[in-house]
């Protein structure tokens, strides 16, 4: 959902902005609104002369797209704790190269020493052995904080991790042995922290990033491919300049719930009956519709920050698309949904995108476009 781009030929139908006899002028009311969730700030971004070659492995090592933009973006907003955007440039990582990552997630041995998922003890392998050692490690995102002259000032680290793990063996007559393995909560932040030090000391003692500070990260990646949200972030550590170890561990609560879902309706009822109703609302006033609505929320320290809705409509036409944009906005403008959190719509058919509704919570107004 978070990958939807506005095209170059856009029609904009309408920009709908609240007018002020329906703000609430009683103070005690006024006084119980949730504070608006303000826009967060965005990086001005500078092209590497020497770009990374990790790039392309990161969809070979993680099978679900929306883990692949939720660590970009997700690292991104995390980083803003300790790199700025008014004070640091942010540009694609480039010291983490194709055969540091190539080492480090593979199984450790004696041919790859640096390797960070386990090794397999003995000279023997078989599908248990497999299954006992998961190799957890997928990939290492990196992102590179510059100063104003140019110069690396800072390094952000994503280390993605999978706690149910595909594994096989090949036995010496060729045939492969195919299992998963989901690891334990406890073993999995253990080694998740275990590897997170080994790249912290491998990044220091090798020299591979400059003396700057680094802030690495913990992520869980979604446990299938088909999952409809991504993973999420569960640890962060920051290591000062000149410092080689981490020397402690805090938590993240930053993740992405499904609409309509069991979970979300348990830690967000208000929210929950209010996408149903706009759900069931919406089947009403177009019954001939075949279509299908869900969505995401971003929680952050349980706290509900954006929502994204996505509504299929195959073989939809013009007139149509524009009866159901008009109709979302209206539903947005009378507060069909939370008033203090950026919303965006986007009417798709199939896998096309038609229209964007969208709710802008600081200016208290509504965009609309048709592609």
């Amino acid at each position: 959902m978070r990958k939807a781009a506005i095209g170059l030929l856009v029609v904009v139908i309408f920009m709908l902005t609240a007018c002020n006899n329906n703000k609430i002028s009683n103070s005690s009311k006024t006084a119980q609104k949730k504070p608006v969730v303000q826009g967060k700030e965005l990086y001005l971004t500078k092209q590497s002369s020497t770009p990374s070659d990790t790039r392309g492995l990161i969809l070979k090592n993680i099978g679900n797209p929306l883990d692949v933009d939720e660590l970009d973006t997700g690292l991104m907003d995390l980083s803003q704790e300790h790199f700025s955007p008014q004070d640091y440039y942010l540009q694609v990582g480039k010291y983490i190269n194709k055969a540091n990552l190539n080492e480090w997630v593979n199984r450790k041995s004696k041919s790859n020493p640096n390797g960070l998922n386990p090794e397999i003890p003995g000279n023997k392998d078989s599908l248990q052995l497999e299954k006992a050692y998961p190799p957890i490690l997928s990939y290492v995102l990196e992102q590179d904080y510059l100063d104003k002259s140019g110069k690396t000032a800072g390094v952000s680290i994503a280390v993605a991790l999978d706690k149910t793990v595909q594994v096989s063996y090949t036995d010496a007559q060729g045939l492969v042995y195919s299992d998963s393995v989901t690891v334990g909560d406890s073993a999995f932040t253990q080694e998740g922290e275990n590897i997170g030090e080994s790249i912290i000391k491998q990044l220091r003692n090798k020299h591979i990033v400059p003396n700057v500070p680094i802030f690495l990260t913990l992520y869980q990646t979604a446990d299938t491919d088909k999952s409809i949200v991504p993973g999420y972030f569960f640890e962060k550590a920051f290591v000062d300049t000149g410092e080689g170890s981490i020397d402690s561990w805090s938590g993240v609560d930053r993740k992405y719930y499904p609409f309509p879902d069991s979970s979300t309706s348990t830690l967000d009822k208000g929210t929950s009956d209010m996408f149903q109703n706009l759900k069931d609302d919406f089947g009403t006033n177009f019954p001939d519709a075949n279509y299908t609505m869900v969505g995401e929320g971003l929680y952050v320290d349980k706290q509900l920050t954006n929502l994204e809705i996505d509504i299929k409509v195959p073989g939809a036409d013009r007139p149509l698309v524009e009866a159901m944009t008009q109709y979302l906005a209206s539903e947005l403008q009378n507060k069909a949904l939370p008033d203090y959190i950026p919303i965006s719509i986007r009417l798709m058919d199939i896998d096309d995108e038609k229209a964007l509704i969208t709710w802008d919570p600081e200016k208290e107004s509504i965009g609309t476009y048709i592609y």
